[in-house]
């Protein structure tokens, strides 16, 4: 088989998949919907735990909001940080003092 045969098989190949997953091979048409009992609807809505419910969504607010501060939190301590890092008599101070610091926790370790 040359390449473009191989190329075109493959294609087809893919395509044939692609329609079985997305179930496009398969419509109905509205004439053939099937009627669902409205009171199935009732039932399973007075199944549903609306106060479980609310505490997940109570739980992904708290979430999202604490990671948004989180987010925004470490945004200003990046551009802080920049901010001392580009001027160079800072950040050589700030170098020295890291290396003191680090020293002194090597003394205490040994």
């Amino acid at each position: 088989m040359t390449s473009l045969e191989e190329k075109i098989k493959n294609a087809a190949e893919e395509a044939i998949i692609k329609m079985v997953e997305s179930g496009s091979w398969l419509k109905m048409s509205s004439n053939d919907r099937i009627l669902v009992d409205k009171n199935l609807f009732q039932e399973i809505w007075n199944m549903v735990d609306i106060d479980n419910i609310k505490l997940k969504i109570k739980e992904r607010i708290e979430k999202e909001i604490a990671d948004r501060i989180v987010n925004h939190i470490a945004g200003e301590l990046a551009n802080d940080i920049k901010t001392l890092l580009a001027n160079k008599e800072q950040r050589e101070k700030i170098r020295f003092i890291a290396k003191t610091q680090f020293n002194n926790i090597l003394k205490n370790q040994g």
